[in-house]
């Protein structure tokens, strides 16, 4: 089964663990939820209520496996001192949200008529689920510090030195502007020495016909009869 996964995801694959498949649905849906909550509590429109009652379920789901999910990563994931106080609290932040959007789903279903009746009530609600937001923000701060800086579960990139990307795009055109090394003049914008004459109105084409006009001529400044 895992070799069938890693041919047809490979990075999916390549992972240690499955908890980053999951922690960006709490982090969406959280985040949605909110924005919608405060649209419905600015305009009164029952449908962005109904849309960020659904939005805070999903949420509150995604944010308990997205937190097993890390739990058991937790066991598996080898980590220096440093790395385990920033893993630590990355954790703790994780289950206060889960336990903060387990909570606001099973008030919200229980009690969703006195919420919306309530202003106030819903006024708390939307500030609860601000918290949230702000503390989420944070534990994935520290999850995206862990994989950026420390490199948690996740193998060194290869760095060739004598590889630059940016040169890529500039091939085609490098080889084009390149000089040829016997004159120093580019081939492909040099004119072509057969119509040089020509452009510069030299030649023997240019003397023979000035020579032409030259005999047509008698002294009156007549011009002779020529046939052709």
């Amino acid at each position: 089964m895992e070799g069938f996964i890693s041919t047809l995801l490979p990075g999916v694959g390549a992972m240690a663990n499955i908890h980053p498949l999951f922690v960006h649905f709490p982090i969406a849906l959280l985040n949605s939820f909110l924005l919608l909550e405060f649209l419905y509590f600015v305009s009164g429109k029952i449908e962005l209520r109904h849309a960020a009652t659904w939005t805070l379920y999903l949420g509150a789901l995604g944010a308990v496996v997205a937190v097993l999910a890390g739990l058991h990563a937790e066991g598996t994931l080898p980590h220096s001192a440093d790395l385990h106080d920033i893993l630590e609290r990355h954790e703790q932040l994780g289950i206060v949200v889960a336990s903060l959007a387990v909570v606001m789903a099973l008030w919200r279903f229980f009690y969703s008529k006195r919420i919306a009746s309530n202003r106030r009530l819903g006024l708390l609600h939307l500030l609860i689920g601000a918290i949230m937001v702000v503390i989420m923000t944070f534990g994935a701060d520290l999850g995206g510090l862990m994989v950026y800086k420390y490199g948690a579960a996740v193998e060194a990139a290869g760095v060739d030195a004598g590889h630059d990307h940016s040169a890529h795009g500039n091939d085609v055109h490098d080889e084009e502007a390149a000089p040829s090394p016997a004159n120093g003049v580019n081939s492909a914008t040099a004119p072509d020495k057969a119509a040089l004459p020509l452009l510069v109105g030299e030649g023997p084409g240019a003397a023979t016909e000035e020579n032409e006009v030259k005999d047509h001529h008698d002294g009156s400044g007549d011009v002779a009869p020529h046939n052709h």
